[in-house]
């Protein structure tokens, strides 16, 4: 059976605390979470927060890479070195409490075309985390192309974090699951309108993504890992109008519905 995830939002009007949500999770019932993109700089209290899970009885499972930088990994210049040495930093903040997975994505927007330099750089990384027992997780976002030339030459224990919503609304018809499913770590599930519609990170079932067809491929890949949520309350009036408390057990009704349908395929 899988577990269920959530990760922790700053875009709720009540604006609880790491600390808060992470025993909020807890008490709703959510056995594991992540720290999302953004939310924090402060990566040196990944051990901090990963005590107070282990006390909680809920997973600190992952942590995603800020993404500022990531397209100067593919440049030749101290930037690149730069962003490379931060996210080392954050991979050893990981192995010191015990996360472990670091989701990243490797490019966006206009980044220079797939070069060695880029991958040079994410082989090394590689070889750092693997020593930290620290998996790193590719996630697609908004181009692909960089993500499947990092994927092909990665070393099998690192693999593919699949965002369900940056799939609907940036790269339509891509088909990761059917490519990329054997290398599959973890997951970001979430809706949205659809292609060219917005990256909107609603609860599963209030927008347009098939859930009955990724149920079927989760499934054919054979994943038995954590059905994890990535929401926001920014674009959805409703979330916010609800207590935070409110909104995560609704959160979790829907990532309890999409694991019961899992079981029917």
């Amino acid at each position: 059976m899988n577990r269920i995830g959530m990760s922790i939002i700053i875009s709720h009007p009540d604006k609880l605390s790491i600390e808060e949500q992470i025993k909020v999770f807890a008490e709703i019932g959510f056995d594991s979470f992540f720290l999302s993109c953004g939310v924090t700089d402060e990566y040196d209290r990944i051990p901090q927060w990963a005590e107070l899970a282990q006390r909680c009885g809920i997973v600190f499972e992952a942590v995603h890479a800020p993404s500022d930088g990531m397209n100067a990994v593919w440049i030749k210049d101290t930037a690149g070195d730069a962003y490379m040495a931060r996210i080392g930093r954050i991979v050893e903040y990981c192995s010191d409490g015990g996360v472990e997975k670091l989701v990243m994505h490797v490019s966006g927007g206009d980044a220079l075309p797939v070069n060695s330099c880029g991958l040079d750089r994410y082989a090394v990384l590689e070889t750092r985390a693997k020593s930290c027992g620290v998996r790193l997780c590719y996630e697609n976002g908004d181009r692909i192309d960089h993500l499947e030339a990092v994927l092909a030459r990665s070393d099998p224990f690192h693999g593919f974090c699949y965002d369900c919503g940056h799939e609907a609304c940036y790269t339509l018809d891509a088909m990761l699951l059917k490519k990329w499913g054997n290398r599959l770590l973890y997951t970001h599930l979430h809706d949205n309108r659809g292609y060219g519609c917005g990256d909107l990170h609603w609860m599963p079932f209030d927008g347009v993504c098939d859930w009955a067809v990724l149920a079927t491929g989760f499934v054919s890949c054979g994943y038995t890992g954590t059905l994890n949520l990535e929401l926001a309350c920014h674009s959805n009036a409703a979330y916010g109008e609800m207590p935070y408390a409110d909104f995560v057990r609704a959160a979790k009704d829907r990532a309890v519905r999409f694991g019961e349908m899992l079981k029917n395929y």
